[in-house]
């Protein structure tokens, strides 16, 4: 077996290691019937220090494809813990891109998407006059998020401006994770944390209105 490595963020070791190749399987498709030949590797690999597995994805033309070493590829095991449901696409994408971003080292280009995250979410609840402060504010007082998270995201809009605009200015990995963090916060409070909550009141009324029981009254009491 070709011998191999890659660079992969181990959650173990907590750091970034070069993860050794221990297998690996190809396909060809086709998205249509006269479309380009396309060519998925998938490759095991393993942490060198501590052994965890990592399965690895690499899609391209099958023209051209002896170059397989090379990037993107993508780790589809372990999961990153920041996969997000129920969330609009261009949502989930800006933040899936902050967070390649910081996997990459690349963190004051992580703190740029994690900007245009925000853009994002502010385009999807219909805040779009003025710049990202003026959306932002009108997220607060149409109640999408609170002073707390008003906050946060103020910061992290100070933050992206800076990352974009500031040449002598580069962020840092803490400050680069707490952006992530603070954006996913945000991100699940709105879509996430929110809807499942409406969902567990109306379940709870609906169980109150279905039962009537004496129970069910001494238990609110």
């Amino acid at each position: 077996m070709e011998s191999w490595t890659h660079p992969v963020e181990c959650p173990d070791c907590e750091a970034r290691v070069r993860a050794e190749r221990r297998g690996g399987y190809e396909f060809t498709w086709r998205e249509e019937e006269h479309g380009p030949t396309m060519m998925t590797h998938y490759a095991l690999l393993s942490c060198p220090s501590c052994r965890r597995p990592f399965l690895l994805r690499h899609m391209a033309e099958e023209v051209g494809f002896e170059e397989w070493t090379s990037p993107p590829w993508e780790v589809v095991f372990p999961g990153t813990g920041h996969e997000l449901r129920g969330v609009p696409d261009s949502i989930t994408r800006g933040h899936g891109e902050a967070l390649r971003c910081f996997q990459s080292n690349a963190y004051t280009a992580a703190a740029m998407m994690c900007r245009r995250t925000l853009e994002a979410v502010c385009q999807d609840k219909q805040a779009t006059k003025g710049n990202l402060a003026a959306k932002l504010k009108i997220l607060q007082e149409t109640g999408v998020i609170d002073a707390r998270l008003y906050e946060w995201a103020d910061a992290l809009r100070l933050v992206g401006n800076d990352a974009a605009h500031n040449v002598e200015e580069f962020m840092g990995k803490e400050d680069a994770k707490d952006g992530l963090d603070f954006t996913r916060a945000i991100i699940e409070y709105i879509y996430t944390f929110t809807d499942a909550f409406e969902k567990f009141k109306a379940r709870r009324a609906a169980q109150r209105n279905g039962t009537g029981s004496s129970e069910s009254a001494s238990l609110e009491e």
